[in-house]
């Protein structure tokens, strides 16, 4: 009897498992994309090329070579599964860009007193290296927070251990209707942290739990509030410096018109004198200065 009952009762059991498994987000079992990540390091090698031979550390090949041949034993330990390699390789070509980053912006604020680059071309090397500063951090917050990204898709944790989100923020029993039940961040989302850091000098939607994102939230910060400063201020120094080239050639220009007046005076002082030796009556030369002047003035 009790035997039939259980099995009556696992009967009815199994429509609402199978609905429940039905019904359960999917992305959880997915593994996190990593081609976003590749992207995000081959364009700060693109960008590396772009830059000014002056603002390059070594040669110019050097950072791009180094980041596809580092990338290649990153993806095959992450494919065989060697999580400690495939973690210190990440870390090690985090670690190379971000000192490249700081090198080229070092060497920024080097060459904008000395005036060896056209102030367009800094301006544009600015921007490139702003850019390469946001996708430098993304790269450190998307390997870093919970352990990486193998180690949370392992746990299958809700939400983030070192940022709080805005999907963390909503009660458990609204996540339903937001979809965003079981959500964990992928790499778009360590990018746009890592953009509003960038673009407004702090935290906005995600505030920062850990010690280590805050160290580094200040170091990315520091080097975006310098490129805009330097950005600024070589932007000032361009406008001062057609405003004062500006007032330079009116003042030439005035200088010479002083200087002509007076030869004119000197010539037709001259004629006076020359006349009054002949006799003549001196009114006439004194009217045509009048108009010379007053025609080189005008």
């Amino acid at each position: 009897m009790c035997s039939q009952e259980n099995h009556l009762f696992g009967t009815a059991l199994i429509p609402c498992y199978s609905e429940f498994v039905e019904n359960a987000p999917h992305h959880l079992d997915k593994p996190e994309p990593r081609w976003q990540a590749l992207l995000a390091f081959l364009a700060v090698g693109c960008i590396y090329l772009a830059l000014p031979r002056s603002l390059i550390i070594g040669p110019t090949w050097l950072l791009p070579t180094l980041i596809v041949v580092l990338l290649v034993p990153t993806v095959v330990a992450h494919r065989t599964g060697r999580r400690s390699l495939n973690r210190a390789l990440g870390v090690l070509i985090n670690a190379i860009i971000t000192l490249a980053l700081i090198g080229s912006v070092i060497l920024l604020v080097t060459a904008l007193p000395s005036h060896k680059e056209a102030p367009l071309s800094l301006l544009l090397s600015g921007a490139e290296l702003w850019i390469t500063n946001v996708f430098v951090f993304a790269l450190w917050y998307w390997r870093l927070d919970g352990g990486g990204p193998t180690l949370r898709q392992e746990r299958r944790e809700f939400g983030s251990r070192s940022f709080l989100f805005p999907q963390m923020q909503i009660e458990k029993s609204e996540r339903g209707r937001f979809a965003c039940e079981g959500w964990r961040p992928r790499f778009i989302d360590y990018l746009f942290v890592a953009f509003t850091h960038s673009s407004t000098f702090g935290p906005t939607d995600a505030p920062l739990l850990a010690r280590w994102a805050k160290g580094l939230a200040m170091l990315q910060i520091f080097i975006s509030l310098s490129i805009v400063v330097l950005g600024v201020r070589q932007q000032h120094l361009r406008h001062g410096g057609k405003r004062q080239h500006g007032v330079g050639a009116a003042a030439l220009d005035h200088r010479t018109r002083h200087a002509e007046d007076h030869r004119r005076f000197i010539r037709l002082g001259q004629h006076v004198a020359a006349g009054g030796a002949h006799g003549f009556g001196a009114a006439r030369p004194v009217i045509d200065y009048k108009n010379a002047c007053c025609g080189a003035r005008a």
